[in-house]
C-alpha cells in the first residue's frame, strides 16, 4: 500500500510514511527535523544499498553481479587419498612461483632473467581441535619416527550451503609441522584450542 505525501509529492510505502509522519518538520533547531521528505526518502534507499555490502563483508557470499561472486574464506574440507579428513576454517599457502635466474655469461650491459625451477609453498591448515580425529597427528608421528608417507589430496572450497565450488589437488605431500594452540574468542573473552597442520607438497593444481 502506498500513500501520497502532499507536502512533497512523493509516494511512499504505508509503513515508511507512518514513520516519517511521526517526525516533526516544523522545528528549526535540529538539522534532521528541517530535512525535507525527499531527502529522507533518498537516505532510506541509500541505507538499503549499504545492507547487502555489510552482510557480504561479514562473511557471506556475494550474489550481486556488480560485485562478482566471491567465495567465503572460512569454509573448506580436506581430502587425503580420496577420503575426507575433516573441515577447516582457515587454509593458507596455496601459492606457487618460479625461481628467477640471472645468467652471468650473457650481455654484461643488460641484466637478463630466465625462469628456473617451479616452487610450491607449504600448505597450512587450521581447525578446532578434536581428540577423536588424530589422522594428521598419526601421519606426522610417522615422519618423526623416520617413515615419510607421501600422499595426494585435495582442498575443497565450499559455499555457504556446503556445496563444492572449487578444488585444488596437491601431490607428494607429507606433514612437516603439527601443533595445538589457543585462540581467543572475542565474543566470550575465553580461549579455545585449534589444531594447526603444515604439509610440504611438490605440486598443486586447480581441478575445478
Amino acid at each position: 500500500m502506498y500513500l501520497h505525501s502532499e507536502r512533497n509529492g512523493v509516494y511512499l510505502p504505508y509503513e515508511i510514511s507512518q514513520v516519517f509522519s511521526s517526525w516533526s518538520f516544523t522545528h528549526t533547531g535540529n538539522i534532521v527535523e528541517r530535512m525535507t521528505m525527499k531527502t529522507l526518502f533518498a537516505l532510506f534507499f541509500a541505507a538499503l544499498l549499504v545492507v547487502p555490502t555489510t552482510a557480504f563483508a561479514a562473511g557471506g557470499r556475494s550474489t550481486n553481479p556488480a560485485q562478482g561472486d566471491f567465495l567465503p574464506a572460512h569454509n573448506f574440507k580436506v581430502e587425503i587419498d580420496g577420503v575426507i579428513q575433516g573441515g577447516f576454517n582457515e587454509i593458507t599457502g596455496l601459492e606457487s612461483g618460479v625461481e628467477v635466474i640471472e645468467p652471468s655469461d650473457d650481455d654484461p650491459s643488460v641484466t637478463q632473467k630466465r625462469p628456473g625451477r617451479a616452487k610450491f609453498n607449504n600448505i597450512v591448515m587450521k581447525r578446532g581441535y578434536s581428540e577423536g580425529n588424530t589422522f594428521f597427528l598419526d601421519w606426522f608421528k610417522k615422519v618423526l619416527n623416520g617413515t615419510t608417507e607421501r600422499k595426494s589430496g585435495s582442498i575443497v572450497y565450499l559455499d555457504r550451503e556446503g556445496n563444492e565450488v572449487l578444488r585444488y589437488n596437491f601431490f607428494e605431500a607429507w606433514p612437516c609441522r603439527w601443533g595445538i594452540l589457543p585462540a581467543p574468542n572475542p565474543l566470550t573473552g575465553q580461549s579455545y584450542v585449534i589444531e594447526k597442520i603444515e604439509i610440504a607438497i611438490e605440486k598443486v593444481e586447480r581441478a575445478k
